[in-house]
Parts: C-alpha cells; sequence; structure tokens
C-alpha cells in the first residue's frame, strides 16, 4: 500500500492506495511444443505449468476444441494444482490417457488464461504405433 499525507495549519489529509501489478499468464514448457510416440495401450501424461498473476486457469484442447473429458473415461483432467512461490502464482494441471489407442493421435493443447491476454498457444503433438 501507499500512503500520502498532506497538511498545512488549517488541516491534514491523508490517503491510501493499493498497487496491484497483474502478470500475464506464461507456460512453463522447456520449447514450443513436443512429440511423443507412445506404444498402444501404455498410459501417458502431459503436465502444464503457467505462471501469471492473478493465477491463471488452465484448460486443454484436442484439434483446438476444448476437451470435453465426461465424454471420455480412458482421458482425466487433474484438478488445478496452485502455489505462489514468489509472489507470482503457479498452477498445474495434467492431461492423462490411460490407456492409451490408436484413435488418440492428434494434437492437445494447454492454453493458459488469466484475463490478462491469451499467451500463444503451446502444442503437445504424440502418434501411437
Amino acid at each position: 500500500d501507499y500512503f500520502c499525507r498532506a497538511s498545512n495549519v488549517v488541516n491534514t489529509a491523508e490517503a491510501t492506495a493499493e498497487l496491484i501489478v497483474h502478470v500475464i499468464p506464461e507456460i512453463v514448457f522447456p520449447g514450443e511444443g513436443f512429440s511423443y510416440t507412445v506404444n498402444e495401450f501404455q498410459p501417458i501424461a502431459f503436465v502444464c505449468t503457467a505462471t501469471g498473476i492473478p493465477a491463471p486457469t488452465i484448460s486443454w484442447y484436442r484439434n483446438g476444441v476444448i476437451f470435453n473429458e465426461t465424454t471420455n473415461n480412458r482421458i482425466s483432467i487433474s484438478p488445478p494444482i496452485e502455489t505462489q512461490p514468489n509472489d507470482i502464482f503457479s498452477v498445474l494441471r495434467t492431461l492423462t490417457i490411460d490407456p492409451t489407442r490408436d484413435s488418440d493421435s492428434d494434437t492437445y493443447t494447454c492454453v493458459a488464461d488469466n484475463g490478462n491476454r491469451q499467451m500463444p498457444n503451446d502444442t503437445l503433438d504424440f502418434e501411437l504405433f
């Protein structure tokens, strides 16, 4: 908080202001995206971590369409795990496919958003053989 006080012989006035700095969300991946190859029926997990202020929300997309995990009991998205190690929030969500099928070959995208602006998508690609 910031505090300001002005006074003269007649009166004193005070005001307090709070400054909140928003930090655009950033997906923490070493690189721009990944390609994965797994054997059919093996599990795979994609981990997405994003940072920002306020805490970002993480959404998963499959081939550009927001992921609906309720239609497939083999594919799940973990609840967000939120920490705040250095005043900047860190949020982690994992998309798990267990077991994988040939029909799961596609582009999976993690998107972080905290209302400031949406960062370019980091794309996770994998194929099954």
